[in-house]
């Protein structure tokens, strides 16, 4: 069986340390499970893609967002 070191995102949307920290920030848990979403589809963006950035509305205020990758 393959070991994973990484949280599945229903384990990160019923982790309680998780969620309070997110809570603290001021996110909704919606928000927060919004975010986590679209944060791993960004991560199986092809690498040809990854210096383009993808812009979308903030879900507080929706006011634009740009994000590019900046991994190494």
């Amino acid at each position: 069986m393959a070991r994973h070191d990484d949280l599945t995102l229903n384990e990160i949307l019923s982790d309680p340390m998780i969620l309070l920290l997110a809570r603290a920030d001021g996110w909704s848990k919606a928000e927060f499970r919004d975010e986590m979403i679209w944060a791993s589809q960004e991560l199986k963006r092809e690498p040809s893609d990854l210096n383009v950035p993808v812009a979308r509305a903030s879900p507080r205020n929706e006011r634009p967002l740009e994000a590019a990758c900046c991994a190494i």
